[in-house]
């Protein structure tokens, strides 16, 4: 028997159909996808991928909003401690759009307080036995989460003002009660529709074409070449013609990617034979 092959690149870039998010494309083809009659063992095997990862965790108008309250009150001139609030200053500290953890995100915040002229102090520290976020303020000051577009949810703060009163302890800390929520996405799945089954998630098909460990940093390309592809049958190809092939970009909850209008493709092989 004589084996067969046929290399082909998919690009969102040059995709004749391509989603608002970008996780979706499709393309026509001239010279359609034909597997002859007869033809035995047709798989189907991603040989390289490159996706950018650039899907952002910090949204404009979506949870971006850090609100800061800061008091002032009549103290105990023994004790230091606070028996009145007289008077509560709001300050909302507004990040750019991007991909942040805890440690950027408080750098963030911290530049945009000094441009603010807000000298109160705070500081985001990961409990890496918990993976919760935990956040050192000065004293008198709260964290408010309960404001529109607040970033409780990623930090791992439930809707509610920390500390619920203001603390004259230098340096008090709130923990997060929650996990946070930085990096959601573990890895990316690619899908073709001209597979049939594909790999099996989970004991589902969904027609995965392969599985991308992200390992590189933000804004980076993450560029996937298999040591040993995967082979996926496609016999039902035998004697069908195609004339379009799409593709999908989801996450490991297969969630459909939004790639922040960056472009991905896909370079796969065919293979049947005679």
């Amino acid at each position: 028997m004589v084996q067969y092959e046929e290399a082909m690149i998919f690009s969102s870039q040059e995709a004749d159909y391509r989603s608002p998010d970008g996780s979706t494309f499709s393309v026509d083809l001239e010279d359609p996808i034909l597997v002859p009659k007869g033809a035995q063992h047709v798989t189907i095997e991603q040989q390289q991928s490159s996706v950018w990862w650039s899907v952002i965790n910090i949204k404009t108008g979506v949870n971006d909003t850090f609100r800061i309250l800061i008091s002032t009150t009549t103290d105990d001139p023994v004790t230091g401690e606070i028996i009145s609030v007289d008077a509560v200053n709001t300050y909302d500290l507004v990040v750019p759009e991007g991909i942040y953890d805890s440690k950027s995100l408080g750098e963030s915040l911290q530049r945009v307080a000094i441009n603010r002229g807000i000298t109160y102090n705070f500081e985001f520290v990961d409990d890496e036995s918990s993976e919760k976020v935990v956040i050192s303020l000065d004293p008198k000051m709260q964290i408010d989460f309960t404001v529109g577009q607040n970033m409780a949810e990623i930090m791992g703060f439930d809707s509610a003002v920390y500390p619920s009163q203001p603390s004259h302890i230098p340096n008090y800390s709130v923990i997060a009660p929650n996990d946070a929520k930085f990096n959601e996405i573990d890895y990316f799945l690619i899908h073709c529709d001209l597979l049939h089954n594909g790999i099996a998630f989970n004991g589902k098909s969904t027609q995965i074409l392969n599985k991308v460990p992200i390992d590189a940093g933000p804004f980076e390309q993450v560029i996937n070449r298999p040591f040993n592809p995967i082979k996926l049958p496609c016999n039902h190809l035998v004697g069908a013609r195609r004339n379009s092939v799409r593709l999908w970009l989801t996450d490991q909850k297969n969630r459909l990617i939004d790639t922040n209008d960056e472009n991905w493709s896909v370079t796969v092989v065919l293979r049947y034979e005679m």
